[in-house]
């Protein structure tokens, strides 16, 4: 009896089965772009769906990419999460990013669940708002 009161106690102190709702969508997309400030590619590969990750083969690649290609996510100095849109098996988070010299850029961020974890399965720059081409 004794042990059956012990470990209803532990499961109410430590939950099985965390959701991937405890990391939100958010929080993978600022964990990743904290890891780039730190330089860390390893640790912002690790937020990549396995379909970016096989693209790109390694860290390296993939940071090279990111600092040739996105450098106002590399280092940005400001975010701002905008709407969310489920499509599918995907959910777009957009998203506003300042650079350095106070430019903002408009990206989505497709973002799936793997198991039980959201991962970015990609990063598409939206047009300037307001503006035609």
């Amino acid at each position: 009896m004794r042990l059956l009161a012990v470990i209803l106690a532990l499961t109410m102190l430590f939950p099985f089965g965390a959701k991937a709702q405890d990391v939100s969508i958010e929080d993978v997309i600022l964990l990743q772009i904290d890891a780039f400030k730190a330089d860390d590619v390893d640790t912002a590969f690790t937020y990549a769906s396995p379909n970016i990750r096989s693209m790109f083969g390694t860290a390296e690649n993939f940071g090279s990419m990111v600092r040739g290609s996105y450098p106002m996510v590399w280092r940005p100095s400001e975010l701002t999460f905008l709407g969310r849109e489920d499509k599918g098996n995907a959910t777009m988070q957009r998203l506003k990013v300042t650079d350095r010299q106070g430019t903002p850029f408009w990206f989505v961020y497709e973002m799936v669940l793997i198991d039980g974890q959201w991962r970015i399965n990609g990063v598409f720059r939206l047009k300037t708002p307001g503006l035609t081409a």
